[in-house]
This record gives structure tokens, sequence and C-alpha cells, in this order.
């Protein structure tokens, strides 16, 4: 995958530069042959591993140390993913939630957990 270099494009030339690997890639790849290919939402059959069909269920942004933590991935249909990371508590809250995603966010994330599903 590409970015655009800023300041080549201030400058009227158009260079690409590379992002520094992360280990995501081969994570999705391992989890791709590890689960079944449907969409843990809705259940639809994912054709591909499609880089958007790998969802982080707790942001990389808030919770970087579960960026390569299989357990922090769910695989989703597009439409899925993108209603996931733009969606409020109450849409959140009607997804599917197995033990995996339930443990995951109450262990790392007991403010939103709670929000949620209320305190225990």
């Amino acid at each position: 995958i590409r970015e655009i270099c800023t300041k080549c494009v201030t400058m009227g030339r158009i260079k690409y530069k590379k992002k520094k690997p992360t280990g995501e890639w081969d994570m999705f790849m391992e989890i791709w042959a590890e689960r079944k290919h449907i969409c843990a939402n809705c259940g639809k059959k994912l054709e591909s591993p499609l880089p958007i069909h790998f969802s982080h269920i707790l942001t990389k942004g808030r919770t970087p140390e579960l960026r390569l933590n299989k357990d922090n991935i769910e695989l989703l249909c597009a439409e899925d993913h993108m209603k996931w990371e733009t969606a409020d508590l109450e849409t959140k809250r009607n997804f599917t939630w197995d033990d995996t995603k339930l443990r995951i966010v109450k262990e790392n994330n007991y403010l939103l957990y709670c929000k949620l599903f209320g305190d225990e």
C-alpha cells in the first residue's frame, strides 16, 4: 500500500513513499486460513481476503498494543466494517457479540463495555 508524499504534491510532483511493514497483513492471512470466510455480524460470505474484511474490534489508535492480537480482529463484510467504524453505542450494541469480542472489550476498555452493556 502506498500513500502520496504531501511535500511532493505541493511541489507539483507526485511520488509515493512505502508504508513500514507492521506484520498486520501476515496476521490477516493467518486469520483468513483459520476462520470461516463469513461476516461475523450478518453472515455474508466473504469471497477474498481484502483489507476491508479485517476489522479491529478496539481501534489501533486507542489500543495499539492490540494491533496484532488475533482476538481483536473480526472478519466483517465491507458494509458492516464501515458501520462498526462509524457506529454510535446503540448501533455497536446491536452488532453480534461472541464471547471473545465481549472479553476483549471488557478486559481492554472497561468503560466502553459498561457504556454498551452496563456494569456487572
